[in-house]
């Protein structure tokens, strides 16, 4: 095909916004400003989209065969057509399977004037007198006189790609046959010189007479009546429909022109040609235009812009006829003198020659079909959740003749949503996003408990509905309930095996959070039916109890339960027996009992660290017995006694107090009883040999602060005046307020368990007996 350099535009119609051409790449993209659709140019290479993200953009596949965007989320498609093409001589129709390019079948019909192909592959043909529907096997589905059905010559056959029914157009006449040729509708033609009949996406019929465009619905009702007079100066001889990128192309002579498909009057371009237009056919996914003449084929992008001549005369061949566009394919097939020749539409290279001993004449393969797809991202069927106001997401998409289209999400975005929550409309309500192709809806107010179901379905531009989707799912915010728990909250044991057990009243696990704590055992989770042995710790013990329902609600529980363990006092030092050189001693040791327990020694309140009890026990000459009672309200107390033998001197030393929380200051006072009185005092405040403090002066103030938690054995060493020294060693406990915090909220943790189990003799043992007295009749009052 020969065309003359550029093209003119002759309207006031705008070029495209966006026009990119890297000869590198070989690459040409572009969109229409007002164009719903960014369509896939082609140029000799690949075809990139230029509506699209770069990301979205690198996923297509590099040659010419439309695939899902990766992003995408769809459904299983239908089943891919088969690529059949039928084409005729004088004394055949021949089927070709286009997979091996190889003649699959020969039927002798001789003068064949008119053939289509159907999506099944059954090929509609039009004879001398006959018209027939073949199935791919070769089976005759039907056959009439075009006569009998009131025809008045030899009609022009167009299909219709998705009922398989066909119009049948004569000079007069149109009439719509079913798939199994039942009359439908007919129209009369007033004064109409046919020159081609085509089949709209939208299932509408376009017929071309001279110079005059009608546009009928599939019923047979008059759309639009186009004059081509003032647009057209030559008689436009064929034409194609590009629904998806609103327009009309028509070939003259030697010239194509562009008209919007709305008015079919506003003329978007006019292309110039050298040659005379023999055929025209389009790539819909594309918008390409194929342009056959004497001896080449010109491949024009919607802008009218040539991207491809195919040298028809340098591939031997020859006597061409008639041009067919393969959708299924993607191929486009001439035929010729000796068969017929098949082109790639996405390269234009020669794919194969079937040879024949006569012409070929007509030719059709299976039509171009767009369907909408629908696929379900959320609430996926069979789902079970807690939440009243799930998400809903859907992925639009397309099934060009049964293989994704790869249009952008422009086109997904003129779909119509059809959908149904519990049989209520809720589809202009979902938002579309241009960006991923997927309506989404958030419910504003919550679904009921229990079943609920969702279906939906999307309807194209051109009135298509895609497959349906559907959803059954379920919704429980219901949490589950703890039933027969044992033991009761608040419990006190004396033993620390315990065993936690129990059900919940639905489905579901039980879990014992923090059973590590308790060097636990049994399955963790169980099921609805649960049993934990646990070994509480002494004092007040929390077992966290967690029970989730299939739903994935949560019950949370906490077992306050203490464990009063058995007390025991052990000393340390001094040794029963001992004998003291000194006025005190450290008496030390180790205990075990609640966290209320209490060590005294001679009366005298001990200081504890940890499991450690200290105590400053003064002494006198001679035998002194010594009494170390542990005791605890809960528990009968534990007495220890032991005997040691002091040689005392008149020098007494003493700290007060002997235990606090850091930083603790502590004061010494030193005394003598001897006539000789105080010479000098040394004071080693921390007991680490290194004195810290000296005085000659018996009243003098000794002190010191202790900032730092421990236990602190300071040493004091008096000379008097005959220069005797008189050494005493004391202890001081300092601990922190955390430590003290920690026993008392375990004290108080212990008197609230047993105040709300209404033991309320057992919460105010946590008292001392005169306070408890003052708290017995509020305790009463509160159970």
């Amino acid at each position: 095909m020969r065309v003359r350099s550029g093209f003119r535009q002759l309207t006031n119609y705008p070029l495209p916004s966006i026009l990119r051409h890297s000869p590198s790449a070989g690459q040409l993209d572009y969109s229409f400003e007002k164009s719903t659709l960014c369509r896939t140019g082609v140029l000799y290479r690949r075809p990139t989209l230029n509506c699209v993200s770069k990301r979205k953009k690198d996923l297509i596949m590099a040659r010419f065969r439309f695939v899902v965007f990766a992003c995408m989320c769809l459904s299983l498609p239908m089943a891919v057509n088969a690529s059949v093409v039928w084409f005729s001589t004088d004394e055949h129709l021949i089927r070709v399977d286009a997979a091996t390019n190889a003649i699959a079948q020969t039927l002798p019909i001789k003068d064949i004037a008119s053939l289509t192909v159907d999506s099944q592959s059954a090929a509609w043909i039009v004879t001398e007198k006959q018209l027939s529907k073949i199935s791919s096997d070769g089976t005759t589905l039907f056959q009439s006189e075009w006569r009998a059905l009131g025809l008045k010559e030899a009609p022009t056959i167009a299909v219709n790609p998705y009922d398989n029914g066909v119009w049948l157009v004569d000079q007069k006449t149109a009439l719509r046959l079913d798939v199994n040729g039942r009359t439908l509708t007919s129209i009369s033609l007033a004064g109409t010189d046919v020159r081609q009949a085509q089949v709209a996406q939208d299932e509408s019929l376009w017929i071309l007479g001279n110079k005059q465009l009608a546009h009928y619905s599939p019923s047979g009702l008059l759309i639009a009546d186009f004059d081509l007079h003032k647009i057209a100066n030559a008689e436009p001889k064929y034409f194609v429909v590009d629904d998806i990128g609103g327009s009309i192309w028509l070939a003259g002579e030697k010239q194509l022109i562009q008209v919007d498909l709305a008015s079919a009057q506003q003329v978007l371009r006019r292309v110039a040609l050298v040659d005379k237009v023999l055929g025209l056919v389009m790539q819909p996914r594309t918008g390409a235009i194929w342009v056959l003449g004497d001896d080449s084929l010109g491949v024009f992008d919607v802008t009218g812009t040539l991207v491809r001549d195919i040298d028809l005369k340098g591939q031997a061949i020859k006597g061409i006829d008639t041009l067919v566009f393969d959708a299924v394919a993607d191929s486009v097939w001439v035929t010729q003198k000796a068969g017929v020749a098949r082109f790639s539409a996405s390269t234009g290279n020669l794919l194969a020659k079937i040879l024949t001993q006569k012409s070929a004449e007509e030719s059709g393969a299976a039509p171009f079909t767009v369907l909408p797809q629908l696929s379900l991202i959320q609430p996926q069927s069979g789902l079970l959740t807690n939440n009243p106001l799930p998400a809903f997401a859907l992925q639009y998409g397309a099934m060009c003749n049964g293989q994704p289209c790869g249009f952008t999400n422009a086109y997904l975005g003129t779909y119509v949503l059809n959908a149904m929550i519990n049989s209520q409309a809720f589809g202009n309500l979902f938002v579309f996003d241009l960006a991923t192709g997927k309506a989404t809806l958030t419910p504003a107010t919550r679904l009921p408990e229990g079943t609920n179901t969702f279906s939906a379905q999307v309807r194209d531009r051109f009135g298509h509905l895609s497959n349906t989707v559907n959803s059954t799912f379920m919704i429980d915010t219901v949490p589950p309930k703890f039933m027969g728990l044992t033991p009761a909250d608040g419990s006190v044991f004396f033993t620390p095996q315990v065993r936690v057990a129990g059900g919940i009243d639905e489905p579901g696990q039980v879990f014992v959070e923090n059973l590590a704590d308790f060097a636990g055992t049994g399955a963790n989770p169980a099921g609805v039916n649960f049993s934990f042995g646990l070994t509480l710790n002494p004092g007040p013990n929390s077992v966290r109890l967690r029970a989730n329902d299939v739903a994935g609600n949560i019950t949370n529980k906490t077992l306050r339960l203490s464990y009063v363990p058995e007390i025991k006092v052990v000393v340390d030092s001094p040794a029963d027996g001992a004998v003291i050189n000194g006025n005190s001693i450290i008496l030390s040791g180790t205990f075990q009992g609640p966290p209320n327990l209490g060590i005294t020694v001679n009366g005298v309140v001990a200081a504890l660290d940890g499991n450690r009890f200290y105590a400053n026990v003064p002494l006198q000459a001679g035998s002194n017995p010594i009494t170390v009672v542990g005791s605890a309200p809960e528990l009968a107390s534990v007495t220890k006694t032991l005997v040691v033998t002091a040689n005392t001197s008149a020098i007494q030393v003493s700290a007060f107090p002997q235990n606090g929380i850091a930083p603790h200051p502590v004061n010494f006072s030193v005394f003598s009883g001897a006539s000789n009185g105080i010479a000098r005092i040394e004071v080693d405040f921390n007991g680490d040999g290194i004195t810290d403090f000296t005085t000659t002066d018996p009243s003098a103030t000794i002190k010191t602060t202790y900032a730092a938690p421990g236990v602190y054995q300071p040493r004091v060493t008096v000379t008097d005046a005959q220069g005797v020294t008189h050494t005493s060693t004391l202890v001081v406990v300092v601990t922190t307020v955390g430590k003290i915090d920690a026993v008392l909220r375990i004290v108080y943790a212990g008197m609230l368990a047993r105040l709300k189990a209404g033991d309320v003799e057992g919460a105010l043992k946590a008292f001392t007996p005169s306070a408890a007295q003052r708290y017995r009749p509020v305790f009463e009052e509160l159970r």
